[in-house]
């Protein structure tokens, strides 16, 4: 059955690679050397740019060779899709997950943000599309938000304000920032049955956490997760008084450790594929509602993570944030990381390297998430993207964790 599964999927990859060929995409642009050394020194009369506006922007969405070695990667003929738009609704915007077994993604609308269409008297919805049939769909012109793009009946007031996930076990995990006086939780939530979510986690010793962020799960069944305050920023979340954090928490013995406390706001976060490093965003420079903190550094931070995932060290600068900040962390089998900010994509090898990048005017993109056969897609708010490049292979999530799994209830 495995063998049969691994068949089908490449079958309906290579043919959504064939759609994809055969459709108007943009054209990749590299950029002369390797990355953008010769803009090191602009003339005396350049202006400075607003760390939100995008450097060397292009006219419309495209590809960027910023390092000779991004070139396997990206590949001769990278392309992109416009899979769905629905303007005025900030459809597409955290909360990615990608299923090999049935090749859907899902995700969720903005929470807070007026395009979000959520708030504290409204909870945001977490959707589904079938990433196969859409490609085909959208390169043939037909794709709706109507027909192609699915909410999810969870329904649930233990899962308000869904802004991270990810699979445990094939199902999917998310966390959820929570609404007014409903706590944050971490729940976990079957595919074939939404609508029954099972909460494992919604409070550190009687306190109520900030405003849950985003998950990721360790192969020997710790759940790490950051609490930032978007929530409270955003005028949908009662204040707690919780400090914000990134945590490390083992669901079976309900053990939960503090791993890093130091970033003014701990966001996105990832693993490497042998776990051994921990990648989290630093986005305290975007303060919700009020005005923004140039004094905070918009970082991708790297850890090293002990075996046990209970303790983090070797706090160190792995990237900055080109535009805005980062977010939407991912890596591929090679330990190439992925990173969303307000430029578009970013991708940098496991040393911190920009290979390239997908540059997305005028706003970027907010999360990504891989798929198989060098498919990528981007959440960008309003629109959803599809990318097809030569290399960037998903961690095979659904197998974790491969330890110490919980029993559904």
């Amino acid at each position: 059955m495995a063998l049969t599964l691994r068949r089908t999927l490449a079958a309906a990859s290579a043919a959504a690679v064939a759609l994809l060929a055969a459709a108007v995409f943009s054209l990749a642009r590299e950029t002369a050397g390797a990355g953008c050394a010769e803009q090191a020194a602009l003339p005396p009369s350049f202006v400075s740019r607003n760390i939100s506006d995008i450097f060397d922007a292009p006219a419309a969405p495209t590809f960027q060779l910023q390092h000779t070695s991004g070139k396997a990667l990206l590949g001769g003929a990278p392309k992109s899709l416009l899979l769905i738009e629905k303007s005025g609704y900030a459809f597409a915007h955290e909360a990615p997950v990608w299923c090999a077994d049935s090749d859907d993604v899902y995700f969720a609308s903005n929470a807070g943000a007026p395009l979000g269409r959520s708030n504290l008297t409204t909870n945001n919805v977490v959707f589904k599309v079938n990433l196969r049939n859409l490609t085909e769909r959208a390169a043939a012109g037909i794709a709706s938000f109507a027909s192609d793009v699915h909410a999810v009946p969870i329904d649930s007031d233990s899962v308000q304000m869904t802004n991270g996930g990810t699979s445990y076990a094939g199902e999917l995990l998310l966390i959820n920032t929570g609404r007014g006086s409903l706590p944050g939780s971490i729940a976990l939530v079957p595919r074939a049955t939404p609508q029954q979510p099972q909460v494992l986690l919604n409070n550190f010793r009687g306190r109520g956490f900030k405003s849950l962020n985003d998950v990721v799960v360790h192969p020997d069944g710790r759940i790490l997760f950051t609490d930032a305050d978007y929530g409270v920023l955003q005028d949908f979340k009662d204040e707690t008084g919780m400090w914000k954090a990134v945590w490390s928490f083992d669901p079976l013995s309900g053990d939960l450790a503090v791993l890093d406390a130091s970033l003014t706001t701990p966001n996105g976060l990832t693993l490497s594929p042998d776990a051994k490093t921990l990648y989290v965003t630093e986005t305290g420079f975007a303060r919700g509602f009020y005005p923004s903190d140039p004094s905070v550094a918009p970082l991708i931070y790297a850890f090293d993570l002990a075996a046990s995932a209970r303790h983090a060290t070797n706090r160190r600068v792995f990237a900055v944030a080109e535009s805005g900040i980062s977010d939407g962390l991912k890596v591929d089998t090679e330990g190439n990381v992925y990173s969303c900010d307000g430029a578009g994509l970013q991708v940098y090898s496991p040393s911190g390297t920009q290979l390239w990048r997908f540059v997305l005017p005028p706003i970027g993109c907010t999360q990504v998430v891989l798929a198989s056969g060098g498919r990528i897609v981007l959440l960008a708010e309003e629109r959803l993207y599809l990318l097809q490049v030569a290399a960037a292979e998903p961690v095979p999530l659904a197998e974790l964790p491969r330890h110490n799994r919980i029993a559904r209830s």
